[in-house]
């Protein structure tokens, strides 16, 4: 028996979701402000149910917090941070050099447009953030790994915020940039150690 996909439109727990997630991603919400529900529920349109689903959702996924009638973004202690970046450290090394083994001329050529997006959006931190997101997901993509890609999607979530006060730092957007090119020079120059040392 073949079984068509459904298609249906996002509910309002989906869009509420969404857009909350984007909120984390560009820094909008503000560390250690409250927000009700209902206010948030007000500047949406739309009733409190389907907002508190999308809040037990990001709290579930470590992006924010519950609090009586509301919410707040969670704060990341130190040793969190450190864990996270540890875990991302040894699973994007290991995709950098799979990558390196087998990547193609049109593969490379992907990964230096995001680059080139990259420049473009110099001053714009949070589009910035975005296309960082894309360039690491698509190497993991390149390597196929798609556990790793969904697990790695879920520890970049919950360092949004981390991400977004990094770039802020003077000079940080090119930094990034340069770091980007010279994993994909190593990737091009097929050397899986260069590329894990890289990234």
């Amino acid at each position: 028996m073949k079984i068509a996909e459904i298609n249906r439109p996002k509910s309002l727990t989906d869009e509420a979701y969404q857009r909350l997630r984007a909120a984390v991603s560009n820094g909008s919400l503000e560390l250690q402000r409250f927000y009700p529900l209902g206010e948030v529920a007000a500047g949406f349109g739309i009733s409190r149910t389907p907002v508190r689903e999308a809040v037990l959702k990001l709290a579930h996924e470590g992006l924010l917090e519950i609090r009586p009638r509301g919410f707040r973004l969670r704060h990341i202690s130190l040793s969190e941070a450190v864990e996270i970046f540890e875990l991302r450290s040894l699973l994007e090394g290991r995709t950098a050099e799979k990558v390196a083994a087998k990547c193609s001329l049109g593969e490379a050529q992907q990964l230096r447009s995001i680059i080139k997006r990259q420049q473009r959006l110099v001053n714009d931190p949070g589009r910035f953030l975005k296309a960082d997101e894309e360039f690491h997901l698509t190497l993991l993509d390149l390597a196929g790994f798609r556990r790793a890609r969904e697990f790695i999607a879920m520890l970049r979530d919950v360092i949004w915020s981390l991400g977004f006060e990094a770039l802020s730092s003077p000079g940080r957007l090119d930094a990034v940039i340069v770091e980007h090119s010279q994993i994909v020079e190593c990737i091009e120059q097929r050397s899986p150690a260069a590329a894990h040392a890289a990234i």
